[in-house]
Protein backbone atom coordinates (compact mmCIF):
# COMPACT_ATOMS: atom_id res chain seq x y z
CA UNK A 1 0.00 0.00 0.00
CA UNK A 2 3.30 2.25 1.08
CA UNK A 3 4.09 1.36 -2.09
CA UNK A 4 1.20 2.67 -4.34
CA UNK A 5 1.14 5.70 -2.39
CA UNK A 6 4.67 6.22 -3.49
CA UNK A 7 3.67 5.84 -7.14
CA UNK A 8 1.04 9.08 -6.60
CA UNK A 9 3.29 10.54 -5.10
CA UNK A 10 5.63 10.64 -8.16
CA UNK A 11 2.98 11.16 -10.59
CA UNK A 12 1.96 14.10 -8.50
CA UNK A 13 5.32 15.48 -8.42
CA UNK A 14 5.52 14.40 -12.49
CA UNK A 15 2.55 16.30 -13.37
CA UNK A 16 3.70 19.20 -11.21
CA UNK A 17 6.77 19.57 -13.00
CA UNK A 18 5.58 19.26 -16.93
CA UNK A 19 3.01 22.20 -15.55
CA UNK A 20 6.00 24.32 -14.84
CA UNK A 21 7.75 23.57 -18.10
CA UNK A 22 4.35 24.33 -20.03
CA UNK A 23 4.10 27.53 -18.30
CA UNK A 24 7.74 28.65 -18.81
CA UNK A 25 7.53 27.40 -22.49
CA UNK A 26 4.56 29.57 -23.01
CA UNK A 27 6.08 32.78 -21.43
CA UNK A 28 8.82 31.64 -23.40
CA UNK A 29 6.93 32.07 -26.50
CA UNK A 30 4.77 35.01 -25.13
CA UNK A 31 8.50 36.73 -24.95
CA UNK A 32 9.16 35.77 -28.58
CA UNK A 33 6.10 36.44 -30.10
CA UNK A 34 6.31 40.13 -28.28
CA UNK A 35 9.65 40.35 -29.56
CA UNK A 36 8.97 39.61 -33.30
CA UNK A 37 5.90 41.60 -33.72
CA UNK A 38 6.69 44.77 -31.71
Amino acid sequence: EGWCDSIGSVEQIHAKLLKRQEAAAKRERARAYALTHQ
